[in-house]
């Protein structure tokens, strides 16, 4: 019988275009057992590293996926190397609740309206569709619904309702929507900055996922920073 060091021997590779559509590698070793969240914090350790390495234009690049505040991503960028991916998060958290509204309506209109299925072939409209998954689904009368509270919402508050959609289906975003139609401005502001703050969190993850690497064992158990594993069972998803 293998010893369980040669159980964890092998090579997982983090492919790009996989990565970019939400999917999963082709020809990734998969991992099973006690040492397969080692394994993953590894991977996305290597995934950190190539993103502090990168030339800065090219880590600017990467964040205007994530957040397309200028603002923020400048901070980001400038703000390497994330010594842990716990770092990243605090970083990214900490910039958005400093942005000036300008910076967040800035923010916003990279945003589809919810209902509306992004175009494109990037990354980013990749990643929208994926977002708004549960809408997508949605009923004839759910779909027309979504629509007018939108309207509505755009006319009260001038800026595109954003929401995160990952994980809601169409009927909790439109409720969603109407509750906070009766919101006043200063108090939708904080919830959009809570919302926008969610899929931050989650487009980083996703930048991260995008960075190819190759981990090769025997994986050792134990030895990896708390900062670095503190974001990895949200990553891992």
């Amino acid at each position: 019988m293998d010893s369980a060091s040669d159980r964890t021997r092998g090579v997982l590779v983090s492919s790009d275009s996989a990565a970019a559509e939400g999917g999963v590698a082709d020809g990734a070793a998969h991992v099973d057992g006690p040492v397969a969240g080692e394994l993953a914090r590894k991977v996305r350790m290597a995934q950190l590293d190539r993103f502090n390495t990168l030339p800065l234009e090219d880590a600017a690049e990467a964040l205007s996926l994530c957040c397309a505040s200028r603002r923020w991503v400048a901070a980001l960028a400038l703000s390497r190397p994330y010594r842990g991916i716990g770092e990243l998060y605090r970083a990214a958290a900490e910039t958005l609740t400093s942005l000036d509204w300008p910076d967040i309506l800035e923010a916003l209109a990279a945003h589809p309206r919810i209902g509306e299925r992004a175009a494109g072939r990037g990354a980013e409209a990749a990643w929208s569709r994926a977002e708004q998954a549960g809408a997508s689904e949605a009923g004839a009368k759910t779909a027309a619904d979504l629509v007018q509270a939108n309207v509505a919402y755009e006319r009260k508050f001038g800026y595109v309702f954003l929401i995160r959609a990952t994980g809601r289906t169409a009927a909790q975003m439109l409720t969603a929507a109407r509750e906070r139609l009766g919101h006043d401005e200063l108090t939708e502001q904080s919830v959009v900055r809570g919302e926008l703050g969610q899929i931050v969190r989650l487009r980083l993850d996703k930048m991260l996922d995008g960075f190819g690497v190759v981990i090769q064992g025997p994986i050792p158990v134990g030895g990896a920073s708390a900062d670095a594993g503190s974001g990895t069972s949200d990553a891992a998803r």
